[in-house]
């Protein structure tokens, strides 16, 4: 039992450093982290950023091979434990009966709804303001987006009273699709750092390969926004397996960003919540 425990605390501690804004690591300690093991489960770490404490929720809670939760749970008194909170009322409402007539019983439209669904359990967590219920048109709208990314801006824009907004949809469309195109670089700065030198040509294109093959490899896409400084740790890197590391590098720091938004938005309705009570 206590070899598990401590390959668990030694993962728990690992993605900590990796991904907790507060420790600022450096590119080449992010790197060095990043083991071979990681990138090939990629798409599997990436997408426990939507879940808490690396549980998505619709994980089945039946694993526990050495009962070590089991016993915390055992030892736990009665009174101390409060009942939990009832679901949101948009994630009530979404029933299987309700799924199934929205989606009008197209399996790819079923699993997209499920997925959305627990997307919304993991955004009330963190007291991501949500919509109190959606049209069959916000539905249908909001199963056009493929990513997490994508559906969560949706949500915000409802909750703003922006989604009939032709603008802001296609802003968000935008910023979907990007996830899933070739990186995107200000032509001053590949001038710059890459110009007709052969080798750094060639380089760029390996970047340029690699990039692809993670899209294609991942549900959520890629982030493919650089800064000259990103490019040029691209550049520089000694081999391919470091280039594919430093992609994931920067597509885990933008998701993480883009998580602190969400921990953001909650935290203010939190703060407006305690305001109204003490009022």
């Amino acid at each position: 039992m206590m070899n598990s425990f401590r390959t668990l605390t030694r993962c728990i501690i690992l993605r900590k450093k990796i991904l907790s804004p507060r420790s600022k690591i450096s590119f080449e300690h992010g790197l060095r982290q990043m083991g071979s093991q990681y990138r090939k489960n990629w798409g599997e770490n990436k997408e426990s950023l939507w879940s808490e404490n690396g549980k998505d929720y619709n994980y089945k809670y039946n694993s526990d091979p050495d009962g070590f939760l089991r016993k915390e749970v055992e030892n736990f008194d009665e009174d101390e434990v409060r009942p939990p909170r009832p679901p949101h009322k948009l994630i009530a409402d979404l029933s299987d009966e309700t799924i199934e007539k929205i989606t009008e019983g197209f399996a790819v439209r079923k699993l997209r709804l499920h997925a959305i669904s627990n997307s919304m359990k993991f955004l009330e967590a963190k007291s991501f303001p949500l919509p109190d219920s959606m049209t069959e048109a916000q539905y249908e709208q909001i199963l056009k987006y493929e990513t997490k990314r994508g559906q969560t801006l949706y949500l915000d824009a409802i909750v703003e009273g922006q989604d009939q907004n032709e603008e802001a949809l296609e802003k968000i469309m935008t910023e979907e699709k990007s996830l899933f195109q070739p990186l995107q670089v200000d032509p001053e700065i590949l001038e710059e750092l890459v110009g007709s030198d052969v080798e750094k040509k060639a380089q760029w294109e390996r970047v340029l390969f690699h990039h692809e093959k993670l899209q294609i490899n991942s549900a959520e896409g890629l982030w493919g926004f650089l800064e000259r400084e990103e490019v040029d740790q691209l550049i520089s890197c000694l081999s391919e397996g470091k280039i594919i590391k430093a992609l994931l590098f920067f597509d885990l720091k933008e998701s993480e960003r883009f998580r602190d938004w969400i921990k953001k938005k909650g935290k203010s309705v939190r703060y407006k919540a305690s305001l109204e009570k003490k009022n």
